[in-house]
C-alpha cells in the first residue's frame, strides 16, 4: 500500500519560503491533476494537504482513496516562531477549529490530541517554515504522531535528522514529495533510495508508512462503506503521558 502524505495544490497559495513568498505560489496545480498523476505513479491512496485550507481536497471528496488532510501553519505565541503541521482525515467542522486555535500552538495541540486526528512534524530540521530550535521541537515531540522523516524536497541530512529523533522517540515515520508541481507528485518520495538512510528500509512507503497508511486505509474502507465506525489505533508509543502543561513548559 502506497500513499503520498504530504502534496500541494494550487489551492496552498502563495510559497513560505522566503524572499520569494511574496510573488511565487506553492503549487499551480488543480487538485484532480495532483491526483490523476499521484495515481499514475502507483499511490494506492492520495492525500492532499494544502497550506491551512481543505477547499482543494474537498473538490475530490468522492473519490474513495482521497484523505482530507492540510499543513497547518502554527505559531509559538510567545516568539512568533512557525511550524508546519501535517494532519490527515479530518471533516471540515474540525478545520475551521484548527484555523482558530493555529496562532497558538499551546491551545492547538491538545485540540489535535483529544480529537484523535493524526498529526505529523514536516520538515523539522528545515528552517523555510520558520526557525525552530530544539526547545520548540522537545515541547511538540509528546504531542506528534508521526515525524515527516522522508521530504522529496529537503535536503538528505535533513531528512537523517528527522529519521534519527524519530527512531529516539518511538514515533511514527511518514513519508512525502511535499509535492508542489506536476511531475512530483507520488515521484519524488518514491525515489529517496539515494538518501541511504541505514534505519529506514529501502522503499520508503515499506515500512516507513505502515501506521500512517494503516490509519488511513481504516478511513477509505469506512468511506466505502466497509466500516460502521472508525477505530483510531495509529498512535506511536511515547514516554509518559502528554498533558496541556507540557507544551506550555
Amino acid at each position: 500500500m502506497k500513499l503520498d502524505a504530504h502534496v500541494h495544490t494550487l489551492f496552498s497559495g502563495k510559497t513560505t519560503i522566503y524572499p520569494v513568498h511574496k510573488i511565487l505560489n506553492e503549487s499551480y496545480n488543480p487538485p484532480e491533476l495532483v491526483y490523476s498523476r499521484a495515481k499514475a505513479r502507483g499511490m494506492d491512496l492520495v492525500a492532499i494537504t494544502d497550506h491551512d485550507t481543505i477547499d482543494g481536497a474537498l473538490t475530490l471528496a468522492d473519490r474513495p482513496d482521497l484523505i482530507i488532510g492540510e499543513e497547518i501553519t502554527a505559531i509559538f505565541p510567545e516568539d512568533n516562531v512557525t511550524v508546519h503541521l501535517g494532519v490527515l482525515d479530518i471533516n471540515e467542522q474540525q478545520h475551521r477549529e484548527i484555523q482558530r486555535l493555529r496562532r497558538n500552538i499551546r491551545e492547538l495541540m491538545p485540540y489535535l490530541k483529544s480529537q484523535g486526528i493524526f498529526t505529523t512534524l514536516n520538515h523539522l530540521a528545515s528552517q523555510t517554515a520558520g526557525r525552530l530550535t530544539a526547545a520548540h521541537i522537545a515541547a511538540l515531540i509528546p504531542w506528534v504522531d508521526g515525524l515527516e522523516v522522508l521530504n522529496g524536497t529537503r535536503l538528505p541530512s535533513q531528512n537523517r535528522t528527522a529519521a534519527a529523533l524519530a527512531e529516539a522517540y518511538g514515533k511514527v515515520g511518514v513519508a512525502g514529495s511535499d509535492a508542489s508541481r506536476t511531475g512530483v507528485g507520488g515521484h519524488e518520495c518514491r525515489n529517496k533510495r539515494e538518501l541511504h538512510v541505514d534505519s529506514l528500509p529501502t522503499h520508503p512507503f515499506d515500512g516507513v508508512c505502515d501506521e500512517a497508511t494503516r490509519h488511513v486505509i481504516r478511513v477509505a474502507r469506512i468511506r466505502r462503506g466497509q466500516h460502521n465506525h472508525l477505530h483510531r489505533s495509529c498512535r506511536a508509543n511515547t514516554t509518559g503521558t502528554a498533558s496541556a502543561s507540557a507544551i506550555s513548559a
